[in-house]
C-alpha cells in the first residue's frame, strides 16, 4: 500500500471574489452560506485518488480584506499550487489579478503552478470581464485560465485536477 501524500493549494484573490464558495463546493460539494460556516482564513481538505495513490489535498483560503493584503513573504514560499480568483461581475477584483500573480512570483517558489479563475460565470448579465480579456491576461503570465460557476459546479473539478497535475509534474 502506498503512503498518503499531502498537497496544498492556496486560493487567493480580492475580498468577496468567491474563494470560500469555490473551496466549499469543491471539497464538500456544498454551496457556501447554505450549510457551511467559514471564517476569514483556514482550510478544507479532500481525499483524491490519482494513479493508485491517495492524495490528501488541503485547500487554503487566505484572509485578503484590505487590512490583510500584505502577507509575510514566508507565506508564499511553501510547496503549493495557487488558485488566483476574481469575480467576473466585479472589474476591480479582476484589476488586482496582476498584483496577486506578481506577489506570488516575487515571494514564491517559481516551480509552484498558478491557475487564474473567473468566478460567477452563471451571472451572464452582470458580467464585467469577458472570457477573452481574462484569457489574454492569463496568457501574458503564461498560466491557464478558466471561467467557473460554484452554483452550477462548472469547471471546478477540471481546474483543481489540472492544478494538481501541474503540482505533481513540477515537483522538485
Amino acid at each position: 500500500m502506498k503512503k498518503e501524500v499531502h498537497k496544498s493549494i492556496i486560493v487567493i484573490g480580492e475580498y468577496r471574489s468567491g474563494k470560500a464558495s469555490i473551496i466549499t463546493r469543491y471539497c464538500s460539494n456544498e454551496i457556501y452560506g447554505r450549510k457551511s460556516d467559514w471564517f476569514e482564513s483556514g482550510f478544507k481538505s479532500k481525499n483524491i485518488t490519482q494513479r493508485h495513490q491517495t492524495i490528501k489535498l488541503m485547500v487554503w483560503k487566505t484572509p485578503v480584506k484590505p487590512a490583510f493584503r500584505d502577507f509575510s513573504s514566508d507565506y508564499y514560499s511553501g510547496p503549493y499550487g495557487w488558485l488566483v480568483v476574481f469575480d467576473l461581475t466585479n472589474r476591480e477584483s479582476f484589476d488586482y489579478i496582476s498584483f496577486w500573480v506578481g506577489e506570488i512570483r516575487k515571494h514564491g517558489n517559481q516551480a509552484n503552478p498558478i491557475f487564474i479563475v473567473g468566478n460567477k460565470s452563471d451571472l451572464k448579465k452582470k458580467r464585467q470581464v469577458s472570457y477573452e480579456e481574462a484569457k489574454m491576461l492569463a496568457d501574458s503570465f503564461n498560466v491557464p485560465y478558466a471561467d467557473v460557476s460554484v452554483l452550477y459546479n462548472h469547471n471546478l473539478d477540471t481546474v483543481f485536477s489540472i492544478l494538481l497535475k501541474e503540482m505533481t509534474f513540477n515537483k522538485k
